[in-house]
């Protein structure tokens, strides 16, 4: 399988080189405004370089395509692929809103091409731990994420998360969108937006750094999803996940899970930082990709997030 990666400036391609290597992918081409982005790749697995995403499309022939970009050219970068009936992931979030994801998910049925999303919290210990314990699905869930301030961004290349008319938004869109989709697949239910509160107090910048949002469903759970810019160390982040359900509660924090089932208490390993998961993404992906199995996440899945990313910024102006 010929693989080609789109605008690797991103800063989650090189995470997705990691899976790429250990898969012993054959990566072809890749695409990048800034060179100096695209040379690992080049020297890594003679990949050939290409100034943009278009040029690349032009010229090569890819089996499949992961596809990164700036927030506001995801969507456009997107078409371009599933047009040509190529296989790819996308990145979340797909797009700078919900209309512009919808318009993929039709073009990828009118194609019939596989497509999947980088929802990489599904192989996270946590869901694979309580799966493993055949434990009923979760009905309440609370997830924090706050990492460290919104200059990481252009220390690794990434200035363009600055800027709203770029990015769509801040922590929101960026961190959130991947336990709104988390707390959906663990319960299994579509999430809804109940409320939503945005800040922009701690950097006080043009795009909020601190959000929360209260979900529910219609079996009567609920979560809260907290996410922000808002750690005083960019290298670090503070995360902690607790879900319970019918007899159970797993609170996870600091790397490990402790696990409360009526009197029975446990503990396991489970480490929330999702960087390492990108690997274990790709991997996935190519094999499902290769062998007719389903992808990770649908466009359905991220169309389902980004209504309720597009609910909450409409309800949660952000205050300064």
């Amino acid at each position: 399988m010929k693989v080609a990666v789109l605008e690797v400036g991103h800063w989650h391609a090189p995470l997705a080189r990691i899976g790429l290597e250990r898969a012993g992918a054959e990566v072809v081409a890749v695409s990048a405004r800034d060179p100096a982005a695209a040379q690992p790749w080049v020297e890594r697995f003679g990949a050939r370089a290409h100034r943009d995403a278009a040029g690349l499309l032009a010229a090569e022939r890819p089996d499949f395509v992961f596809v990164f970009d700036r927030h506001r050219d995801l969507a456009a970068t997107a078409r371009a692929v599933l047009e040509r009936g190529i296989a790819c992931s996308i990145e979340k979030p797909g797009g700078m809103d919900a209309a512009e994801v919808a318009g993929l998910v039709e073009r990828r049925d009118r194609r019939g091409v596989f497509a999947s999303v980088p929802f990489v919290n599904r192989l996270g210990p946590l869901v694979g731990e309580l799966r493993r314990r055949a434990l009923p699905p979760p009905i309440h869930a609370a997830f924090v994420d706050i990492a460290g301030s919104p200059r990481r961004y252009p220390a690794m290349g990434c200035d363009w998360m600055l800027d709203p008319a770029l990015a769509g938004g801040g922590c929101l869109i960026n961190l959130g969108v991947h336990f709104i989709d988390l707390f959906a697949f663990m319960t299994g239910r579509p999430a809804r937006l109940v409320g939503a509160t945005l800040s922009r107090a701690v950097h006080r910048g043009p795009m909020e750094d601190h959000a929360r949002l209260l979900l529910d469903n219609d079996a009567g759970g609920s979560a809260l999803v907290e996410v922000g810019y808002c750690h005083p160390d960019d290298d670090d982040r503070h995360q902690a996940y607790s879900v319970n359900g019918r007899g159970w509660l797993a609170a996870a924090a600091d790397d490990v899970c402790r696990l409360a089932r009526g009197t029975e208490r446990e503990s396991f390993a489970c480490p929330l930082d999702a960087a390492p998961l990108y690997a274990d993404y790709v991997e996935a992906t190519l094999r499902a990709a290769a062998r007719g199995g389903p992808p990770v996440a649908r466009l359905e899945d991220l169309l389902a997030v980004m209504t309720i990313v597009d609910a909450a910024y409409a309800a949660g102006a952000a205050a300064a």
